[in-house]
């Protein structure tokens, strides 16, 4: 409920992806804004992969899973004022790590919404299936983010040569062509939030007026296609 945490949910609407460091208060728990939901939330191991006695922990305050991912913060390389190469420790030196391996994610994907990296950066930790309050879904590894979102363009690229789906970008309607039949279609907002789900009919057209103005995904089966509502 922190100003910077809405600030945090708000830039990922925009396509921003906001990359905090967890704190160096542990045990003690992450602050705001590492409690945003679209915020990753970035705890520090050791160049083994172990955690650092310092990272701060979670869950939040509502039960979420953070820190969100790992990465090295403790004893990390770094240059220092004077230009020299030494060791330095603290999540601080962990999250702009992670921020530049983001930021290349954005750039071999720069039509993916901001919350689809988010989540494919999550779903890339070292123990996604058994997240934990130390180091949340484990250490990201970005190899494995790249190939899902990759994954995730393939069906996008489908589901653009199946359907035509104009205007893009919108303001009142959505059309889709090329449905034979009646098919459920949903639409998620960019934090992942279904905001609308209905039965369209062949060649139907979707009244989004009300929705505010953002990126989103229309859902048609497992295909997905983004779009901008203005």
């Amino acid at each position: 409920t922190t100003i910077a945490a809405q600030g945090v949910n708000t830039a990922v609407t925009k396509g921003i992806i906001i990359v905090a460091a967890a704190g160096n208060e542990g045990p003690g728990h992450i602050s705001t804004p590492c409690d945003a939901d679209s915020c990753l939330c970035v705890a520090a191991v050791d160049n083994q992969g172990n955690y650092a006695f310092f990272s701060s922990v979670g869950p939040s305050a509502a039960g979420q899973v953070k820190p969100d991912v790992a990465a090295t913060g403790w004893h990390t390389w770094i240059i220092d004022d004077y230009g020299n190469v030494v060791q330095g420790s603290g999540t601080s030196f962990a999250s702009p790590m992670l921020c530049g391996a983001v930021a290349c994610l954005i750039q071999a994907h720069p039509t993916t919404p901001a919350y689809n990296i988010i989540e494919a950066v999550r779903a890339s930790g070292s123990q996604f299936s058994t997240p934990d309050a130390y180091l949340g879904y484990g250490i990201a590894d970005m190899c494995s983010a790249h190939q899902d979102l990759t994954n995730q363009s393939a069906g996008i690229q489908k589901l653009e040569n199946s359907y035509h789906v104009y205007p893009n970008p919108t303001q009142n309607t959505l059309s889709i062509k090329g449905l034979s039949e009646s098919t459920t279609v949903s639409i998620v907002d960019a934090l992942g939030r279904q905001v609308w789900k209905e039965n369209v009919s062949a060649e139907g057209t979707i009244d989004v007026s009300s929705l505010s103005s953002g990126y989103y995904q229309l859902i048609i089966n497992t295909a997905k296609v983004s779009f901008v509502k203005r």
